[in-house]
């Protein structure tokens, strides 16, 4: 007497679909354990961004420049930070004295290197002055006292234009602004960096002088700040996904399925990166973005022909 019975699976396919399908419960398992794995792995994902990493780094000028960068800095880290005069130029006791106090606080920050930080009032601004036979004197330009007199602070605007490292440099050429560069230490994290940045501009910020700051690490540290808000961006849009994905399936299964399939592997692809010690650049992070939603739109396309 004739049964029915399922058709005999002929390609290596069918017969890898075959077995799925009998032991279900036992590769269902099997993806929950491996999954579970590679979530431990996207806990440990480093995410920094290393400027040695977006340069070829067996070039041989790089390679001189990290033999350089162990004493003199790798100059990827430098901030300017400006002080302007909102009402004139910055020769004027109060102005002096915010960029005095500002450069004396900067200097002795852990997080830079002090050597490299410069301004008019640090100590290794010297002015260069020749006097009767021919003698050569090195004097500070503003360290340790600023000007106080009328006839100083003519001296030191004299000092400072008439000298071409200073004109145009460390004072802007219409007087209204002085620089203040230093450079953050390799291990200083961006948000560290930020926090301290933020703080000097407020603290010396009020309605006669403004503080301005530029620089890789200021930079960064936005990007950083800002993660929150990028998270808020990609919730939304998941949110926006799981709703279309309603609308086209109309039921439960249709809208689990792309998603859970994406989900999964996003983790696997975090819990790899996690383990291997790949940097993931937050810069990237719209890129994953991008390649799980594309993952779901492949499901998509699956589960309706599923469904079909």
């Amino acid at each position: 007497m004739p049964t029915d019975s399922p058709p005999k699976p002929q390609t290596w396919l069918d017969r890898f679909c075959w077995l799925v399908s009998v032991h279900r419960i036992k590769v269902l398992a099997l993806i929950v354990m491996i999954t579970a794995i590679f979530a431990y792995g996207a806990t440990k994902i480093q995410s920094e961004v290393r400027i040695s990493e977006m340069m070829p780094y067996d070039h041989p000028y790089l390679k001189l420049h990290a033999k350089f960068a162990e004493i003199f800095g790798t100059g990827g880290s430098g901030v300017v930070i400006a002080l302007k005069d909102r009402h004139g130029d910055i020769f004027n006791t109060n102005s002096l004295t915010k960029l005095k106090r500002m450069t004396e606080e900067v200097t002795f920050w852990e997080e830079v290197y002090r050597m490299l930080t410069v301004s008019i009032a640090s100590q290794s601004a010297k002015v260069v002055k020749t006097k009767a036979k021919g003698v050569i004197v090195i004097e500070s330009l503003m360290f340790p006292d600023i000007p106080r007199t009328e006839q100083e602070m003519a001296e030191l605007k004299k000092n400072i234009f008439s000298d071409p490292s200073k004109n145009g440099i460390l004072v802007s050429e219409d007087g209204s602004a002085a620089l203040l560069i230093t450079e953050f230490k390799e291990e200083v994290s961006y948000q560290r960096s930020l926090e301290l940045l933020q703080a000097i501009r407020d603290k010396y910020s009020d309605d006669q002088t403004s503080v301005h700051i530029v620089g890789f690490p200021m930079l960064m540290g936005w990007v950083y700040s800002l993660r929150p808000q990028m998270y808020m961006v990609f919730g939304i849009s998941i949110v926006a996904i799981i709703l279309v994905l309603i609308l086209i399936f109309r039921n439960f299964q249709g809208m689990f399925s792309p998603v859970v399939n994406a989900f999964i592997l996003t983790i696997w692809g975090l819990g790899f990166t996690g383990f291997s010690g790949i940097n993931f650049n937050p810069m990237l992070y719209v890129l994953a973005f991008l390649v799980g939603s594309r993952m779901i739109g492949n499901s998509h396309q699956i589960a309706y022909r599923y469904f079909e």
